[in-house]
């Protein structure tokens, strides 16, 4: 599969997480499933802080910055 090709997923999860994803996708202003990706790519990203010893602390703050850029280039 090419880097910039989707795939289709289909799976069973908890209807209490999904109105927890829901929430929070429409305060980040994404889609459910836009949502769930953002937060598998930043587990992701999390991974690879702790391995190289990245501080909790910095990785809330990168996380929370990435965030501001994505919503400041959803408005432009």
């Amino acid at each position: 599969m090419k880097p910039d090709e989707e795939a289709r997923l289909t799976f069973r999860y908890p209807a209490s997480l999904r109105d927890l994803l829901t929430e929070e996708a429409e305060a980040n202003n994404r889609s459910l499933g836009a949502e769930i990706v953002h937060r598998l790519q930043m587990s992701f990203v999390k991974a690879v802080d702790r391995a190289m010893g990245i501080d909790d602390r910095l990785t809330l703050a990168i996380e929370r910055l990435a965030a501001a850029v994505e919503k400041t280039n959803e408005r432009s």
